[in-house]
């Protein structure tokens, strides 16, 4: 059990503290057992309200069908501009097709339990976060550049992990590093969200701003970097096809001047598996969609401010394609370690890993909570579960 301190991280209302001392991870096998991975489909994507797309991204495909930790979707715009969704496989009920949706600034979130709790209760402040950005962020000023989904040899919690804290990052991602100033990253856990913020490195943007006239595509497979040419490739092939739809994008779409500058943004994960990101002129998403208990689809979108030159979309690209792969690479790393029984249990820092304190916390929660319930269930109705797996409130390890 994490014990906490009294008061918040920071002084916004919704932080939560943080812990008073190290606190024990997730055993190895809630990242490597397919039994761990089963659970979490019922206790956590069949109840939590999940990421699906943006409203600009329904406008130009309606329907959408896409598939969110193993569930098969189709999202639609209305006449009225409202998303309806529908989940793809019967389970029997007459209106089980239907799933809940949830709209948040032109963010699409889905809920495929039959009555979940409202979204604002269980994402207090999210709402005010994106307000606070609106002279950053307005849905109407940006359109929706592309897509790209590629297949990761790990489980999703290891990218959530990595996602969710910068302690590593000097080392990790040290062309990140040359752009903020790592040490004071902060992640903020909030409920059902976290809210990363760091500084930026006055030099790095105007380093940025000064390569605009000249930039080129990062192409990986030339570069002497030693991450496996597999990766080299399968990143080169996909931003490539990212970066064709800037060349369309700028023809159709000629660059104007702009009256200001747009600085600021915001930096969000929001519980489960997204990473929503303002950074100016450009909005991000990325989905670590999971597809099994040691396969993940890292799923981003990309919409851009009307009027941004081609250069300054195709620097934005080289910049997230570096910084992705560096994750990509380190995360495949990760699980094999992990497989191999080279790790089973570490410890975090209780502010350098704020985040992954807090998300690993509620991953354990939801599990117990589940797990708890189905054995009330069964007490009640009197019947034999089919399997006898179990999981220790105590120790968070999974028993069989």
């Amino acid at each position: 059990m994490v014990l906490y301190k009294n008061e918040p991280l920071t002084g916004h209302p919704c932080s939560r503290p943080m812990a008073r001392e190290c606190v024990a991870t997730l055993p190895a096998s809630y990242f490597s057992d397919p039994k761990v991975f089963n659970l979490e489909l019922q206790a956590i994507w069949s109840r939590e309200w999940i990421y699906a797309c943006h409203e600009n991204r329904l406008r130009m495909t309606s329907p959408l069908e896409m598939t969110l930790a193993t569930f098969p979707i189709s999202l639609c715009l209305s006449e009225s501009g409202s998303v309806a969704g529908s989940l793809n496989a019967l389970t029997g009920k007459p209106d089980s097709r239907r799933i809940h949706t949830h709209v948040l600034n032109g963010f699409v979130f889905v809920n495929f339990s039959d009555a979940p709790p409202p979204f604002e209760s269980t994402h207090v402040g999210l709402a005010d976060e994106f307000k606070s950005v609106e002279h950053v962020f307005t849905e109407a000023e940006f359109d929706f550049w592309g897509h790209l989904s590629l297949p990761g040899a790990f489980n999703w919690k290891v990218f959530s992990d990595n996602y969710n804290e910068c302690y590593h990052c000097p080392t990790s991602h040290p062309q990140f590093s040359k752009v903020y100033k790592i040490p004071s990253y902060v992640v903020d856990a909030r409920e059902g969200y976290f809210v990363h913020s760091v500084e930026e490195r006055q030099e790095g943007g105007k380093a940025a701003a000064a390569s605009n006239a000249s930039v080129t595509e990062l192409l990986l497979t030339e570069s002497n970097e030693s991450f496996p040419m597999e990766a080299k490739r399968l990143y080169d092939e996909s931003y490539s096809a990212l970066n064709q739809k800037i060349k369309e994008y700028a023809k159709a779409n000629p660059p104007r001047a702009r009256a200001k500058a747009h600085e600021g943004g915001l930096f969000v994960h929001v519980f489960p598996n997204v990473g929503i990101n303002v950074f100016g002129d450009f909005v991000t998403t990325l989905r670590w969609n999971p597809a099994s208990h040691e396969k993940t689809l890292l799923q981003l979108e990309v919409f851009v401010r009307k009027g941004v030159s081609e250069a300054e979309m195709l620097r934005f690209s080289n910049f997230l394609k570096w910084v992705e792969i560096e994750d990509y690479v380190l995360c495949e790393a990760t699980q094999k370690n992990l497989a191999l029984g080279v790790y089973q249990v570490g410890v975090l820092h209780p502010f350098r890993e704020n985040g992954l304190v807090h998300s690993q916390a509620q991953i354990r929660k939801r599990l117990v909570e589940y797990v708890s319930q189905e054995r009330e269930l069964k007490e009640k109705v009197g019947k034999q579960r089919d399997s006898s797996t179990t999981l220790s409130e105590e120790s968070g390890t999974l028993l069989n």
